[in-house]
């Protein structure tokens, strides 16, 4: 309803007041104020939508992937590999002795490389340079072999190579047999001797740690594979008639040494068991003399044959 500039009364709907006359302006009409409509992102369809997860995932699995793949062709650590530099494959062979070069890659995996002829040990090298003198053998076709071990004896690597031994000309051969002993024999003498020092110092070293109820053993198993070792390598001596007093000596010796290797081990063992012990170290003992007596006799008899020890 309009309102009368003039009187101030309701004018009604026409164009002049019904009271005084007036003309009536029409009232502006008024617009609600509407309140700006918030600003919604473009919804994605649904498939787009799934398409872009699906994209999304494949991008992380390609990521992951190539990780993979990178951790796959990255180079391996580096193999062991033994290779024999001298001798090379099918030498010929005229000396008592032969020189031994092995060429060991990634040498720093291995604990001990072990020169062979004819699957018998004839020398175990610790340490770079793997290099031996170890006995030719006899007249004929020999296998030579070098293995490397790791620190728990397992095999990581080997070689082979066949070598031919001739004997040299002129020369008698009986005479190249007893040279041929006394080369070996040497090598296994001069070992003999070192196993005397070590056993010895190992039992005293148990003795100083008996009242603690438990010994130290690593080493004396080190001491008892150097023994069996040299006890086998004498058994397989076949001495020529010049040397057979020779042989007739070493091989107690020999035993004496292993004797006294196993009794110092298996005491210690039955010490680290709470068992007792007397018995084995006893055994030891009673060795221990046999070898003290009889170790001068056959040093004097081997340096009158000629051997260089």
């Amino acid at each position: 309803m309009s309102v009368c500039p003039g009187c101030g009364s309701e004018a009604g709907g026409g164009k002049f007041c019904s009271h005084c006359g007036a003309p009536i302006q029409p009232a502006s009409p008024v617009t609600p104020s509407v309140p700006p409509l918030p600003v919604v992102p473009a919804a994605v369809p649904h498939g787009k939508r799934t398409l872009l997860w699906v994209v999304i995932a494949l991008l992380v699995l390609a990521a992951a992937a190539t990780g993979a793949v990178l951790a796959v062709v990255l180079p391996d650590e580096e193999t062991v590999k033994v290779t024999f530099e001298n001798p090379g494959p099918d030498e010929t062979i005229t000396e008592a002795s032969l020189k031994v070069n092995v060429k060991v890659q990634a040498a720093e995996k291995v604990n001990t490389v072990s020169i062979y002829v004819d699957d018998a040990i004839k020398e175990s090298i610790e340490s770079a340079p793997f290099e031996a003198e170890i006995p030719s053998g006899r007249a004929g076709l020999h296998e030579l072999k070098a293995a490397a071990y790791d620190a728990n004896g397992k095999l990581l690597a080997e070689d082979l190579v066949e070598y031919e031994k001739k004997g040299q000309k002129g020369t008698d051969l009986e005479e190249e047999k007893v040279e041929q002993y006394r080369f070996d024999a040497t090598n296994w003498i001069n070992e003999a001797g070192s196993l005397d020092s070590a056993i010895k110092t190992n039992a005293e070293a148990i003795n100083s740690e008996l009242s603690k109820g438990y010994v130290a053993l690593a080493e004396v198993r080190q001491v008892y594979e150097r023994a069996s070792l040299l006890l086998d390598a004498v058994q397989k001596f076949e001495p020529p008639a010049g040397m057979l007093d020779i042989q007739s000596q070493f091989q107690p010796v020999a035993g004496y040494l292993k004797t006294r290797a196993d009794a110092l081990l298996s005491g210690g063992e039955a010490v680290n068991a709470g068992r007792s012990y007397t018995a084995d170290f006893n055994r030891g003992a009673a060795a221990k003399s046999k070898f003290d007596a009889a170790w001068p006799v056959f040093l004097n008899a081997c340096r009158a044959k000629g051997f260089n020890i």
